[in-house]
């Protein structure tokens, strides 16, 4: 019966499948500049959203208090590849990055 047991315990054991794991660390891109609002420098604290493929947020930032200045950091995995869009407080900016991943 003991070798029963082991036997089955061990077919059961290679039937399950293999699960990928994440990687712990994947590298990000810094995306920065400066922000404007109808032609001004933003004002502090103005949330910068970058948003992937089909409005996915792949990364977010706010002005900090001088000159408009703003950083993002977006990974590149999927849907953060390809064009990412900005929105400046919540409208959509004039600007896209387009972002690609080599092999």
């Amino acid at each position: 019966m003991r070798r029963i047991c082991c036997a089955f315990a061990t077919v059961l054991a290679l039937a399950m499948p293999a699960v990928a794991q994440t990687p712990t660390y994947v590298p990000s891109a810094r995306y920065y500049g400066t922000a404007t609002v109808l032609g001004l420098p933003a004002p502090a604290n103005v949330s910068i959203l970058a948003q992937g493929t089909g409005g996915a947020v792949c990364g977010s930032g706010y002005v900090i208090p001088s000159g408009g200045y703003y950083s993002v950091d977006i990974q590149p995995v999927s849907p953060c590849v390809g064009a990412i869009s900005f929105l400046v407080n919540g409208q959509l900016a004039d600007q896209l990055a387009h972002r690609a991943i080599s092999d």
